[in-house]
């Protein structure tokens, strides 16, 4: 991999905040900003995992032949609290990366019921 030399003008509050959280993580300016850089570029778009899930709901099975999903009752402690974490991950993952995508769900959602 050949390396190349980025240099960028920024505004004062974007470096100091930049240089915090680099400090917060102990790592160099350069190198947290890198890892910064490579996060975004590998990053999925909203737009094209929404359309991964549409896809791969589109392909499975019809509602109809579905099986029903479990009760949260009926799950055991630890099922059930695996789900609710899963559940806040997800949710947490989706406020980071687009804050609307929890509305189109809560919609959507309250359509089906």
């Amino acid at each position: 991999m050949t390396e190349k030399f980025l240099k960028a003008r920024i505004p004062g509050e974007l470096y100091a905040e930049l240089l915090a959280r680099s400090g917060a993580e102990g790592k160099r300016l350069g190198t947290f900003v890198r890892d910064v850089l490579q996060q975004h570029a590998q990053a999925v778009s909203t737009s094209e995992a929404l359309a991964r899930i549409e896809a791969a709901m589109s392909a499975g099975p019809t509602p109809s032949s579905a099986p029903a999903p479990v009760p949260v009752a009926a799950l055991d402690h630890d099922s059930a609290r695996q789900l609710a974490e899963v559940r806040l991950l997800l949710r947490e993952i989706a406020m980071q990366t687009n804050a609307q995508i929890l509305n189109r769900v809560a919609a959507q959602l309250a359509a089906q019921a």
